[in-house]
Order: structure tokens, then C-alpha cells, then sequence
């Protein structure tokens, strides 16, 4: 996926219609945080699988751009080393939409759905549901993307010796598998839920193999 002229243009007028603004510097600075060269998985075609899925779900959402800016800015910040990479992609957010004259009840909504992206909150409010089920999306998806983020997401974290990893990430995707639901809405559960499920057993089968070698 190439982001060019045209995702310049989505982002401009997505300014526009939120603050009455555009912001080239800032788009470009997003561009750069998201090329950088550690980023496996959470770089550029990360942000456009959301968007994409983000498409196909605007019309059920209460504030559409609110839940788009939100996908923009919500793995800004990102260090496998690191425990704040949520709190920090919001602060930059909130640092960054504030100084644009995005409203502050925007600002703090915005912040909120970011904070949400750690996955370890319960959510009641419509679109940041919306928005946690995008980021979660690649969990449904075919058998050979999934496997293609599981050895992304690996790459990412290839500082972590090789038990420490299997053992780590056998926790995140079991922690998927003991919720009742993966998905929080309607639309995701329909089209994922079945799909994602199949996906993070078979993983744990590969990692409880490795085990036991």
C-alpha cells in the first residue's frame, strides 16, 4: 500500500471538517512515525487496513471523523520496549488537535478512544467500539494475512528471546479466546468472530507444539 497525494487530500479535508484547518507538516510527521523501519505490523498498511474497514462501517457511527482521526493517531507513538505507547499516541494527539482548534470536548473524546486501544477496559460507548473492532479486524482475517501479522508482530518484537515471546504471546491471544466475545458489535462479530477464533487456536496449537518439543 503507497499512501500518495490522494491520502494528503483525505486527510486535509478530514481537518477541514473537524477544525476548519489543514495540516501538511502533520501529515507528513505521521507518514514519517509510521515508516519507521522497526514497525512490522503497526506502520502504514496497518493504518489503511483500518480505513479501509473504517469505510465500511462509517454509516453506523455516531461522529465519523472523531472514530477516522482516532485511527490516524492510534499507534503514533510505538516502541515494543515500551508500556505507554497508547497514553503517549494520545498525548501527541491531544497536544496536536488542540493546537489545530479542535474542540476540547473533540480533544478529550478522541484521547479517550486512543486510551482504549490498550484492549484492557470495558467499553460502553458506540464508536469506540467501532474503532476497537477495526484495530482487532486482522484477528478474522484469511488464514494467510493472519499468519502473515503473527510473524509481523514477531519481527516487531525480535529483541525478546524466543521462549519469552511464545510464552508472552500465548497469554495475549488465549486472553482473546477466554472473552466471551472478541468483538464488541454487531457488524465485527457477524463477519469475525467465527474466523478469528479459528485463527488464534490455531496459533495456540502451533505455540503449545513448540512447547512441547
Amino acid at each position: 500500500m503507497d499512501f500518495n497525494n490522494i491520502d494528503i487530500i483525505r486527510w486535509n479535508t478530514l481537518l477541514k471538517r473537524l477544525c476548519n484547518k489543514k495540516s501538511d507538516e502533520i501529515y507528513n510527521n505521521l507518514i514519517i512515525k509510521y515508516s519507521e523501519k522497526h514497525r512490522k505490523y503497526h506502520n502504514l498498511n496497518h493504518i489503511e487496513y483500518c480505513l479501509s474497514h473504517f469505510g465500511r462501517v462509517k454509516h453506523l457511527l455516531e461522529n465519523e471523523d472523531l472514530v477516522e482521526i482516532a485511527i490516524w493517531y492510534h499507534d503514533i507513538i510505538y516502541e515494543t520496549s515500551s508500556k505507554t505507547n497508547e497514553e503517549d499516541s494520545a498525548i501527541l494527539a491531544n497536544d496536536e488537535l488542540t493546537g489545530l482548534g479542535l474542540k476540547d470536548n473533540y480533544v478529550d473524546k478522541v484521547y479517550e478512544m486512543i486510551i482504549a486501544t490498550k484492549h484492557d477496559v470495558e467499553i460502553s460507548d458506540k464508536d469506540t467500539k467501532y474503532l476497537i473492532d477495526i484495530d482487532l479486524s486482522i484477528l478474522g482475517a484469511d488464514k494467510e494475512l493472519f499468519s502473515e501479522y503473527e510473524k509481523n508482530i514477531r519481527k516487531e518484537y525480535k529483541w525478546v528471546p524466543f521462549f519469552m515471546y511464545k510464552k508472552k504471546r500465548f497469554e495475549v491471544l488465549n486472553g482473546f479466546l477466554d472473552q466471551k466475545f472478541i468483538y464488541n458489535t454487531d457488524y465485527f462479530r457477524e463477519k469475525f468472530e467465527l474466523k478469528a477464533r479459528a485463527n488464534l487456536n490455531s496459533s495456540l496449537k502451533l505455540f503449545k507444539k513448540i512447547y512441547s518439543m
